[in-house]
């Protein structure tokens, strides 16, 4: 039987979450081939990876999200994986590292102890 439920996607739920707490995230922008980015002052941003793969791989495998620098080049700064469907205790997590980088000018530091306590 088909699941009647219809689930939130990632960027949705992070969209709802940050209206919610009353947070202005960088929209995130489509850049193709399951990829979005979101991005502050030209020199931090996120992406958020959701691979074009079968539903089974999907789920065992999640979705990526990575923090990245670009002072004089782009480069990553942590990646982390989340499982294929959003909850509201990982959106919480997941937000809180988004606003910390994007919004918080987090050090490296910072962000690799938020992802870890998050995990």
């Amino acid at each position: 039987m088909a699941d009647s439920k219809k689930k939130t996607t990632w960027l949705t739920a992070i969209s709802a979450a940050a209206v919610e707490q009353g947070i202005t995230l960088p929209p995130f922008v489509p850049t193709g081939m399951g990829t979005a980015r979101s991005e502050i002052n030209g020199e931090r941003f996120v992406t958020f990876k959701r691979r074009l793969i079968s539903g089974s791989v999907a789920e065992r495998e999640g979705v990526e999200w990575t923090l990245w620098t670009n002072r004089d080049e782009p480069r990553v700064v942590l990646a982390f994986r989340e499982p294929l469907q959003a909850d509201r205790a990982r959106v919480t997590a997941v937000l809180r590292i988004l606003k910390g980088w994007l919004l918080d000018n987090w050090s490296i530091a910072d962000a690799e102890s938020a992802v870890a306590s998050a995990a």
